[in-house]
This record gives C-alpha cells, sequence and structure tokens, in this order.
C-alpha cells in the first residue's frame, strides 16, 4: 500500500473531506469490519515474512544468490506490514486529523514509500537474477559464493537508494504540516503547479509499468530458453544412446574402453545439464506466481492513484468507500502472499518449516528456493 494514495485524498479540499468523513461515521461497522480484515491480512503476512527471514537468515553460510533475493522482499513487505500499513491506515480513517506530531510527519511519513519501491524492485532482482543465471553465458553455476555475496550487496544497496531516491526524496519537498483551528493537526502534501501530476506519473512509471515489462520480459526469455533446453538434452539423449549402441558393435577391446570412457563422460555432461533444467524449471515456478500476483493485485491501486490524480471528484461518491477498501486489501495480499507462494512450490521450503516447526536445523545445502 502506497502512501501516495492517501496523500492524492489529502489533495481534497476540506468541504469535501469533511463529507467523505461524515459517510464514513454512517458507516462504523461496516468500517470496523474493514479495519479487522485489513489486519487479518496484515498480520498473517508479517507472521509469513517474519518466518521467511529467520529461514533464511538462520541458513548462514549455506545461503545461495536467489536466497539474499528473496530475503530482501521479504525484508521490504514486512516494511510495508509493519509500519506502512498503520501509516496509512491512521491517514485514511483520520484524514483530517493527524496524532503522531510534526517530526513525524514532515521526515518519517515519506519515507515509508522507499518500503514500496523496495519490495517491487525486489522482485524485478529475482527475475533478473534468474534470467542471468539461466541465458548468460554463466550459466553453468560456477560463480563464487563470495561474488555472489558481493553482488547481492551492491544490488541491495542500489536497490533501496534509488527506492529512496525516486519514490520518498521528491515527497520531502511537498509535505506540509500545520495545526487546525479546531485543535487538530493536519499532514498531506501540497504540490505547487502540475507536479502532483508529474511525481503520480513518475510513480506509476517506475513502480509498476516499467518493472511489469522488466520481469515479463525475463519470463518470456527464461520460458523460450527452457523449452529449448529441453529439447535440447531429449536431442542428447537419443544421439548417446545412438552412440552406444555404434559403439559396442566395436570388435577390439580397446576401442571399446575408450568408448565406454566417452560415454561416462557424456553421461556425466548430461547428467549436469538435466539437473541445471530441472533447477531452473524448478525457479520458474516460483518467478510464475510472482509475476502474476504483482501484475493482478497491484493494478487496482495505479489505476485508483491515476483517477484520484486526474479526477479528484470521485472521492465524495457513496461507492469510494468500498473502492478504497478493495485497493487496499488487493495490495496487502500482494505482500503477504509471497509466503504463501514459497510454501506452495518449494519442497525445501516446506521442509525447512517443519525442520523448524520441530525445533531442528535445516540439513539442506543447496537453495530452498531451487537457485
Amino acid at each position: 500500500m502506497s502512501s501516495c494514495l492517501t496523500t492524492n485524498l489529502s489533495q481534497a479540499n476540506d468541504s469535501t473531506r469533511a463529507t467523505f468523513e461524515e459517510k464514513k461515521m454512517l458507516l462504523g461497522n461496516a468500517d470496523i469490519v474493514k479495519l479487522f480484515f485489513e489486519i487479518l491480512i496484515a498480520l498473517f503476512g508479517v507472521v509469513g515474512n517474519a518466518l521467511v527471514i529467520f529461514i533464511i537468515v538462520r541458513r548462514g553460510k549455506r545461503k545461495h544468490a536467489g536466497d539474499h533475493f528473496i530475503l530482501q522482499l521479504a525484508i521490504a513487505d514486512l516494511g510495508i506490514l509493519l509500519i506502512a500499513f498503520p501509516v496509512v491506515t491512521v491517514r485514511e480513517k483520520a484524514s483530517l486529523n493527524w496524532p503522531f506530531g510534526r517530526f513525524t510527519c514532515l521526515y518519517l511519513y515519506p519515507i515509508v514509500e522507499i518500503f514500496y519501491g523496495a519490495s517491487v524492485w525486489s522482485i524485478v532482482a529475482i527475475a533478473v537474477e534468474r534470467y542471468r543465471k539461466i541465458v548468460s553465458l554463466k550459466s553453468s553455476g560456477l560463480c563464487s559464493r563470495t561474488n555472489s555475496s558481493s553482488r547481492f550487496f551492491a544490488t541491495a544497496v542500489s536497490l533501496w537508494v534509488a527506492s529512496f531516491v525516486l519514490f520518498c526524496l521528491p515527497l520531502y519537498f511537498a509535505v506540509d504540516y500545520h495545526p487546525r483551528p479546531d485543535g487538530g493537526e493536519w499532514c498531506g502534501l501540497k504540490w505547487p503547479m502540475l507536479f502532483e501530476k508529474i511525481y503520480v506519473g513518475w510513480l506509476t512509471l517506475f513502480s509498476y509499468i516499467l518493472p511489469l515489462i522488466i520481469i515479463s520480459f525475463t519470463y518470456v526469455v527464461i520460458s523460450r530458453v527452457l523449452r529449448q533446453s529441453s529439447s535440447f538434452i531429449k536431442t542428447m539423449k537419443q544421439e548417446n544412446e545412438d552412440f552406444v549402441k555404434k559403439e559396442q558393435q566395436g570388435t577390439r577391446l580397446g576401442s571399446f574402453k575408450n568408448s565406454n570412457r566417452l560415454e561416462n563422460s557424456r553421461s556425466m555432461i548430461n547428467r549436469k545439464k538435466m539437473n541445471r533444467l530441472y533447477q531452473n524449471k524448478r525457479a520458474k515456478k516460483i518467478i510464475t506466481p510472482l509475476v502474476l500476483v504483482f501484475a493482478l493485485t497491484m493494478l487496482p491501486l495505479n489505476i485508483l492513484r491515476l483517477a484520484l490524480t486526474f479526477w479528484p471528484k470521485i472521492v465524495p461518491e457513496d461507492y469510494f468507500a468500498n473502492v478504497l477498501f478493495v485497493v487496499v486489501v488487493s495490495t496487502m495480499f500482494n505482500h503477504a502472499a509471497n509466503p504463501v507462494i514459497y510454501s506452495a512450490v518449494s519442497i525445501e521450503f516446506r521442509t525447512e518449516m517443519k525442520s523448524l516447526c520441530h525445533g531442528g536445523r535445516g540439513k539442506h545445502r543447496s537453495s530452498i528456493f531451487s537457485w
């Protein structure tokens, strides 16, 4: 849930906001049910992402590149559910009164957007890393862990810095705080001229459109390479079987021994390729639902964000509260569903979960996400 959604709401004038508040007061019981449902999803996501973080961290030096990026995504999602969600909820339910004070409004309120950017681009990093492993010349998996760790550290730092610059920094030039005549405190954004529309367009481009294009492209290429690899390995196996049959027809023992060694070498290479293909297919099982969940659950938020920017008159409409609830739930589901995806597609992750429940320690030395 992007804080920009509720900051779009803050652009409406006080009379419009007051009308909206009155309608929300008339639906008090419904609001309680909605809030309870939102909190339930948030708690489910917090527990799930906390377990993912704990399982990966306790692996210690056994972590692989894929584990690092999944860890990055879980941290970002946890930050959204623990920090961004409460702020957005308060901003939505008490839109005319900011209860956290001046310092929090001016310096901490804009920072929640960094978790959203980090979450989105962590998914991009996962897709790009899998693309690099499968498509590039380094697909043999011979990269050292040191290089993987260094690459992850550089990627993680760049990702968080870019998220701050792209999503948070512009908000510091627009955030405003002032006491209200009735004794309350107002906190929101006051954009000069057309800067609100520019920022919303910028946010939509870099938090949804561009990430979706990148992960969709990598997914299509990965799928194509995997299909080609399957066909190639089947051909190699057939050629290897034909080779063995021909060599077994030879009459010289020395020639047969040499051919037998060559056949064993070919078999070993084929087994490695089969194992790599098997791992790649299993990794694709994680990427597929991540892409679909991101594309579907984040679409309502971006549509509503653009609608609020170019058509703010929808705020006082009777249906707006329900639309806002659907958008919030859909966005929260995006950040809470990833642990469920891991549990559904990763045998290693389920094994680690069972080991954790029984107080043991996981024995898998390979990546728990089949990287």
